[in-house]
Parts: structure tokens; C-alpha cells; sequence
């Protein structure tokens, strides 16, 4: 799917958190995963200026009722233990997962994996199953 606004962008992601309540997110640098991910939250009625990336906290909630993490400065899967991340994904309803390693352990009903590529100012989203 071509998305050509960041407008668009955010209704995406607003449309996707009312189908998919787990989500693991890959991009290129600049291709609109906050955007995205602001969307996806106020589609579950959280205040999109809530949202700002955890690439240095590892991961963010959001009213409880969205957990956002991001794997980039983890070095391997077995990080996430020593982050307490793994007890954390089976407490919230919904999840994204930016740049996760390893998707396949995150196989399962309702979960989906995004693509998102800069093609010019517009956008590529691949949608597809981990």
C-alpha cells in the first residue's frame, strides 16, 4: 500500500489499533513510524502528543493501555529479560514493537508485522504476518 501524506500515516495507524492489537514495526530512518505509531494510540482514544519514541527507555505506556517498546539498542533477545520487557508484553491489550529481532517468536493470532519504506515523499507499508 502506497501512503502519500503523514496525514494518511496517522489514520493508518489509528485504523490498525481497532484490528490489530499487536504490532511489530520495521522502517527505514524518516518513513513515518511515530506518525504511525501516534495514530495507532488515538485509535485506542490516547492522546497522540503523548507519544515520543523509547529508543532510549526502552519502552513507553501509554494510560495503561498501550505498551511501546524498541528493540534497536537491545543487542540480542535475551536483553529483553534483563529489561523485564518479556513480563510487561503479557500485560497489555495492545503492543507495538518497533525494529524487533527475531519476529518469529512473535507469531500468534491477531499479530502483525509492518514494513514501512521511503519511496520519495510517499511511503511503501507491507503488511504481513511474523
Amino acid at each position: 500500500m502506497i501512503i502519500s501524506t503523514p496525514e494518511a500515516m496517522f489514520e493508518y495507524g489509528s485504523e490498525a489499533a481497532k484490528h490489530h492489537p499487536f504490532v511489530l514495526l520495521q522502517w527505514e530512518l524518516g518513513a513515518g513510524k511515530t506518525t504511525w505509531t501516534k495514530g495507532y494510540a488515538a485509535g485506542l482514544d490516547i492522546d497522540p502528543a503523548l507519544v515520543h519514541s523509547p529508543t532510549f527507555t526502552y519502552m513507553n505506556i501509554y494510560e495503561e493501555k498501550l505498551l511501546h517498546i524498541d528493540m534497536y539498542r537491545m543487542e540480542n533477545p535475551a536483553d529483553l529479560l534483563h529489561k523485564w520487557l518479556l513480563d510487561a508484553i503479557d500485560q497489555y491489550d495492545h503492543i507495538v514493537i518497533e525494529r524487533p529481532k527475531r519476529t518469529e517468536q512473535y507469531a500468534g493470532e491477531g499479530r502483525i508485522q509492518l514494513l514501512i519504506e521511503k519511496k520519495g515523499d510517499a511511503r511503501d507499508v507491507t503488511l504481513s504476518s511474523p
